[in-house]
């Protein structure tokens, strides 16, 4: 994860291919237990990261986290909702680049999606 972790953060393919690795790791439920808390906490420190030379970081870690909210249960992710929600929109992200922009509102839109009462579709009769 530490090797994950450093190429999450690199913008080209590296970064793309690193969010997908953590992703495939995290959403397995022998994962989620030692290292779903950890991501996240480290994810959710480099969302507020302001520093130019962090621009890098808090790609890949909108990133990630939206892609993890994407493909995570419900169940297993939503206890990090509500943390990751706040340092988001403490982020202010609003009012940075077009890409940032894309990316947190891709986040925000996927936690919403997790707070929303589960729907069983019904097929007709």
């Amino acid at each position: 994860m530490k090797l994950c972790y450093k190429s999450v953060v690199v913008k080209s393919l590296i970064g793309e291919a690193a969010t997908t690795l953590i992703i495939s790791f995290l959403t397995r439920p022998d994962m989620q237990e030692l290292y779903m808390g950890e991501f996240i906490a480290w994810a959710t420190l480099r969302l507020s990261s302001k520093l130019t030379e962090d621009f890098g970081v808090r790609i890949g870690a909108f990133r990630t986290l939206a892609a993890l909210f994407k493909h995570a249960k419900r169940e297993e992710i939503l206890q990090y909702g509500k943390r990751v929600l706040q340092n988001v929109t403490i982020s202010s992200f609003h009012t940075e680049d077009t890409v940032t922009r894309k990316l947190g509102t891709k986040l925000i839109q996927r936690i919403g999606q997790i707070f929303l009462k589960t729907r069983v579709s019904s097929i007709p009769s």
